[in-house]
């Protein structure tokens, strides 16, 4: 008997007759793998339906410390609409308000993309601005609320459901050494694709799944 434990949809399906859904050390559901991930997914989905686009922390529920906590995190349509599902040829903006609790703070942020039949790993991750400049000399934040707005950009992702976590940190340290806030799959998103012409499939009419796919310059010349 082997005993596989792991995120991945498609290696389960692979490996696995039988499958165990966990959640917190408790168990969900068990039964045939089919079954279990076909149960998984819908109840992801009905967790992104319920959030509707949009988390709000209470003032003591706010995640953080002392410096900096999180008071709400959006996803919204180019025409600043709170929205949970998107196109693939749609732009997302990604919106997050902080309160900065102490004057002369290096702040920077970091977001993750996973998609639900593979958590565990990461399609994207990007830096806040921070960033552009050199790095622990940026200009402090004093006390007060600030609102991030990260845009990701059309005809770049899959179809499916995105996670989005979140670290806010303190530079010159590595995002996971210096964390004030850190919230893992703290909103997600549901992407779709209506096959558009100007999708990044073009007319390619057969599933791509969720993998990112960016609309990349192709040229292809005859030379013989």
């Amino acid at each position: 008997t082997v005993l596989f434990v792991s995120h991945n949809m498609s290696s389960i399906s692979k490996l696995c007759d039988n499958t165990v859904l966990l959640k917190d050390g408790e168990l969900i559901k068990k039964g045939k793998t089919e079954n279990i991930i076909d149960y998984y997914l819908k109840s992801e989905s009905q967790i992104v339906q319920n959030k509707k686009g949009s988390v709000d922390w209470k003032e003591n529920d706010m995640p953080g410390n002392d410096l900096v906590k999180l008071k709400s995190i959006k996803t919204k349509k180019i025409n600043n609409t709170i929205s949970s599902t998107f196109d693939v040829t749609e732009e997302i903006l990604i919106e997050f308000e902080i309160t900065v609790l102490k004057n002369n703070t290096q702040i920077a942020s970091a977001l993750e993309l996973t998609t639900t039949t593979n958590p565990s790993n990461p399609i994207i991750r990007s830096v806040s601005n921070y960033s552009d400049e050199s790095w622990e000399k940026q200009k402090d934040y004093k006390k007060g609320t600030y609102v991030s707005r990260c845009k990701i950009p059309k005809n770049l992702l899959g179809e499916g459901i995105m996670n989005i976590s979140l670290r806010i940190f303190t530079p010159p340290y590595a995002a996971n050494l210096s964390e004030n806030v850190k919230v893992i799959n703290v909103l997600s998103f549901y992407m779709t694709d209506s096959f558009y012409d100007n999708a990044s499939r073009g007319n390619y009419p057969y599933p791509l799944g969720d993998s990112v796919r960016p609309k990349f310059n192709w040229k292809i010349d005859l030379i013989d």
